[in-house]
């Protein structure tokens, strides 16, 4: 490489190429954290989506017969929609429990919303015979 005269000025190929090192860092700095907002904005919005979901789901199992709120007249799991692309591959699921051994005029309901196995929302609500 030649000598530079007085006053010609410019980059030389080590300063282009440190500059560039720290151009790219800073793109894929910022390229990292683009991809984790947007995983954020999106389990929001599933979340968002579960609660309303659960909410009304809740009023569906309230304005139910009684004796249709669990189809097999036992505790345990009872998957009442497993949901497509309405929901978007949300399973909605209610366990329902007898609190008192023998006495059927009550049911304690837990709706919850899943996907991927993880609960995004949840709701536990009692439902009287009668609708007392």
């Amino acid at each position: 490489m030649g000598k530079r005269f007085s006053g010609q000025e410019g980059f030389s190929l080590v300063e282009a190429l440190v500059a560039s090192i720290i151009l790219a860092v800073a793109v894929v700095a910022i390229i990292g954290a683009l991809a984790s907002y947007m995983r954020t904005v999106q389990e929001d919005r599933h979340r968002a989506l579960a609660i309303s979901a659960v909410e009304s789901l809740a009023e569906k199992v309230k304005n139910m017969d009684f004796d249709l709120v669990d189809v097999n007249k036992v505790e345990g799991e009872w998957h009442i929609l497993s949901a497509g692309d309405e929901y978007n591959g949300m399973e909605m699921v209610a366990d329902v429990v007898y609190p008192d051994p023998g006495v059927n005029e009550k049911k304690r309901v837990y709706l919850k919303i899943k996907k991927g196995g993880k609960v995004l929302s949840s709701l536990g609500f009692m439902v009287y015979k009668g609708g007392i």
